[in-house]
């Protein structure tokens, strides 16, 4: 198979686990049907980030073809232009309420200049619940440009290394999963420094996967019934002890296998592989614009009194709507890359 064939069920998991988060951050208008364990979806990410990622950029910073301080502007490249694209629909429409409609109720305009240069920045916000007050999801994003950071430093070569990181995280993962009765933590202070155990683990077992995956013979799992297991797995509705035990499971043993599987085979028909790689491109985009429309949508409602319009086919509704959006954001943000990547080199060689 063909790389781009190979890891098109990765894909089709990405964009399957980020929609999931979108149902789920959208709940109020699905009642009690929508993926109770969509916060999960962030621990596959982590996972498939560092898979993805060790087989795009070992080779290349191994031999000196690709510095640290190079791989670090490809990823802020890769990550930032959508982030600020999602993060500045919460800052206009917050600056209409505060300086156009003198709306103070929810936001007052001493928290909102605290919190526009943190999130300009893409770092975290003081003061506030949740770190990225302005665009809650990117929290994930945060961690996972530290994680790049450790791999740019090639600490992560060494497999030791790996196994010892990992180790640690899995116990973090899962002394915070009994704490706490799930491990859905990191976007708020104080319990985010929670997340560390999360990204540490996935990142790191991503990698070793990559490696790993690269000696074995091929475990051939249709990838049909990866992805329809992941949907699954996102619906999960539990509670008390089987709820630990699950985020305990998935994030240790499921997420990785599921990572694992589905870089051995891709899908079978053409139609597939295409709704892979169409689910592969509305994964980010969808991830970083979804939850700003959700907070706008959710302040109209306050003030206007209308959350009775909430109903399952409104809220699957917005959620096409994003997907559409989403669609045409990721190919402008391809383009994008690739006209600044063009210009650099341009530049670089005059």
């Amino acid at each position: 198979m063909s790389k781009t064939t190979h890891y098109a069920t990765l894909d089709g998991m990405r964009g399957i686990a980020a929609i999931a988060v979108v149902m789920f951050h959208a709940k109020a208008y699905f009642g009690t049907v929508y993926p109770h364990s969509a916060y999960l979806a962030v621990d596959l990410f982590f996972c498939l980030s560092g898979f993805v990622i060790a087989h795009a950029y070992d080779d290349r910073l191994a031999t000196g073809r690709l510095s640290a301080a190079g791989f670090v502007r490809v990823r802020l490249l890769r990550l930032y232009p959508l982030y600020i694209a999602g993060t500045a629909l919460t800052i206009a429409a917050i600056a209409v309420a505060l300086f156009v409609k003198h709306d103070a109720s929810q936001w007052t305009a001493r928290d909102f200049m605290i919190a526009v240069p943190a999130a300009l920045l893409m770092l975290p916000a003081p003061f506030f619940d949740n770190i990225f007050a302005l665009n809650i999801p990117a929290w994930s994003l945060f961690y996972e440009l530290l994680a790049n950071a450790v791999y740019a430093t090639s600490l992560f070569s060494q497999r030791r290394v790996l196994m010892v990181v990992a180790g640690v995280a899995a116990a973090a993962v899962i002394v915070q999963t009994f704490m706490f009765g799930h491990i859905d933590q990191g976007t708020s202070w104080p319990s985010t420094v929670w997340a560390l155990g999360r990204v540490f683990f996935g990142f790191p077992v991503g990698i070793m996967l990559y490696r790993l995956h690269r000696r074995m013979q091929p475990i051939v799992v249709p990838a049909p019934a990866l992805l329809g297991l992941l949907a699954l797995v996102m619906f999960a509705h539990l509670s008390g002890t089987a709820r630990i035990g699950f985020d305990i499971g998935f994030v240790l043993l499921i997420s990785p296998a599921l990572v694992l599987l589905g870089s051995f085979d891709g899908p079978a028909s053409p139609f597939l592989v295409q709704l892979c790689r169409w689910l592969g491109l509305i994964s980010y985009p969808i991830y970083v614009i979804h939850f700003p429309v959700i907070l706008i949508l959710n302040s109209w409602e306050r003030r206007h009194g209308n959350s009775a319009l909430h109903h399952p086919l409104l809220g699957l509704a917005l959620v096409t709507a994003l997907i559409a959006v989403s669609f045409v954001a990721g190919h402008a943000d391809a383009r994008f890359r690739r006209v600044l990547t063009a210009g650099r080199l341009r530049l670089s060689r005059a």
